[in-house]
Formats: structure tokens, C-alpha cells, sequence
């Protein structure tokens, strides 16, 4: 059991432990898993936006002095655009699209507004906290990072950028994205990591176009539950493979697929009955 606040990410990506990311690639299958533990690929544009944005609440005034808005980059720019034109960045520099310092400012001052989500940015925090432990029913170590965790409270606070926060919309971004399985991860690290028997999980969306429109959400404890249940399976399929090097796909056998449930047409009749015909 253990926590360092500010460890470089490079060290927390080197270091021993499953965490979130890897689970959820494990989830579609141990071959998706392997793959992605291997990619070193740049952040996406909305990583960086997303990055700028934590380090605005982090640094206050100070960001200036690190924000660099780099000529040429866009804000749809691809990676290999990010990494080429930002090169010659220092290193504690953080590179920013063109016209991309407003939008953060705007979408951090939309945060500090709300009524609860600025409250719970303003609470004592550790940032940027690295969390590691053995998980004693899993039986794997485990590794998390914590966008804040809340010292007083026993909370973990984390910050997403988001095209919209309708319910809906954000119910369908925490199921594609496997946002469930990250909280039921984290709040596993804060209870076997930091050693916090009733620790919360709180999400913060916020729109990253105007109006930055601001969300604070819990997940329902059936997400939570969900979440859960997945990490146990991405587990077990993470052991199989450090066990045995075996990483099967989603299915070596032959799968029936079946139209989705918004798909299909219930109680119509036959089409030899729609066209006039009959079954004689």
C-alpha cells in the first residue's frame, strides 16, 4: 500500500500494477489488452484539451507562465501534428492549440462557478495521485492515478471534457468509454491503496464548447456494481495471460449475431403477409 503525489507519469506508466486503462481493454479481450499495453501512442487532441484544463485548476495565475499556444497546431489536429510542431516545448511547458488558452479559461471558469462543482474544486486536495496496492481478492497489483483526491472527505475527483451533458448523452459516454469501470478501479484504490473505508467517487463533465455547460455526477451504485463486475473479468483474463502468455480474442468460435434491441421489429407481421400474399 502506497501514494506519491506528482510522480511523473512515465514512472507511474513503468511501474508494476493493472489499472484502469489496461482493465478496460481486457474487457473486450486478453488480445486487445496485449495490444494496448504495447501502444505508446501520443495523446489525442481531446487528452491534451482535457490535460490543459487539470493543470489550469492546478497551477491558477501560474499556468500562463507554462500554457504555450503552438503555431500550426489546430484544435482537430491529429497527434503526429501535436508531436512535431511541439518539440521544441520545455519540458514542463504545456502546448495548447491555436486560440486553445480562452477555451481553457472559459471551461475552467464555467467549473469554478457551479455551485457544487466549484466547491468541491476549492476543498484541500492532493493532485496528480499515484496510488498502488495489492488487491487482496483479485489477488493482482494494482495502480491508480487520481485527477484530486480530497483529503478530508475521502473523495476522488475527476475532470472530463465532454461534447454535451445531457444525461443521455453522458449515460452513453460512461458506458462507451468504461468510465464505470474506472470509478469501481479508483474507489478500490482508495480503499486498499490509501486505506479509506468509505471513499466516493465524483465525475465532473463539462462541455468543452460553449456554453461549457457544467455536471457533476455519482454513478448509481448499479454502475458502480457494473464496474465491478468488469474488473473482476478483465482480471482474471490479465492473470490467465501473465500465467500462461495465452491472449485469446473476443471469440475463437463462431459467434450468431443478432440485430441490437432498438433494432428490432417486434409482433410485425410476415413479409409474404405484408405484400398479399399468404402462407397456404
Amino acid at each position: 500500500m502506497a501514494a506519491e503525489s506528482h510522480m511523473s507519469f512515465d514512472d507511474y506508466r513503468s511501474a508494476e500494477g493493472l489499472n484502469a486503462s489496461t482493465i478496460k481493454n481486457f474487457v473486450v479481450s486478453a488480445r486487445h489488452g496485449v495490444e494496448a499495453m504495447g501502444d505508446n501512442s501520443p495523446p489525442s487532441a481531446v487528452m491534451r484539451l482535457g490535460t490543459a484544463v487539470h493543470a489550469r485548476c492546478e497551477l491558477g495565475d501560474d499556468f500562463d507562465r507554462y500554457a504555450v499556444e503552438v503555431e500550426g497546431i489546430k484544435p482537430g489536429s491529429q497527434r503526429e501534428t501535436w508531436v512535431k510542431k511541439s518539440t521544441d516545448l520545455e519540458t514542463d511547458q504545456i502546448p495548447l492549440a491555436e486560440g486553445q488558452r480562452i477555451v481553457v479559461e472559459k471551461i475552467h471558469d464555467a467549473m469554478m462557478a457551479h455551485p457544487v462543482a466549484g466547491k468541491q474544486l476549492r476543498k484541500p486536495h492532493e493532485s496528480e495521485l499515484s496510488v498502488f496496492w495489492d488487491d487482496p481478492d483479485l489477488k493482482v497489483p494494482g495502480k491508480a492515478r487520481f485527477d484530486r483526491w480530497l483529503t478530508r472527505t475521502g473523495c476522488v475527483l475527476d475532470i472530463k471534457t465532454t461534447e454535451s451533458t445531457q444525461p443521455k448523452k453522458i449515460r452513453s459516454k460512461v458506458s462507451d468509454y468504461g468510465y464505470h469501470i474506472q470509478a469501481a478501479w479508483y474507489l478500490r484504490a482508495a480503499r486498499y491503496g490509501l486505506g479509506c473505508e468509505t471513499p466516493e467517487f465524483l465525475f465532473v463533465f463539462v462541455e468543452s464548447t460553449p456554453p461549457h455547460d457544467v455536471v457533476i455526477a455519482p454513478l448509481a451504485p448499479e454502475a458502480i456494481e457494473q464496474g465491478w463486475a468488469e474488473c473482476c473479468e478483465a482480471a482474471m483474463k490479465w492473470k490467465r495471460w501473465r500465467d500462461t502468455g495465452e491472449a485469446v480474442g473476443v471469440s475463437d468460435t463462431p459467434m450468431t449475431i443478432e440485430l441490437p434491441t432498438w433494432a428490432q421489429i417486434r409482433g410485425m407481421a410476415a413479409p409474404y403477409e405484408l405484400l398479399g400474399g399468404s402462407n397456404e
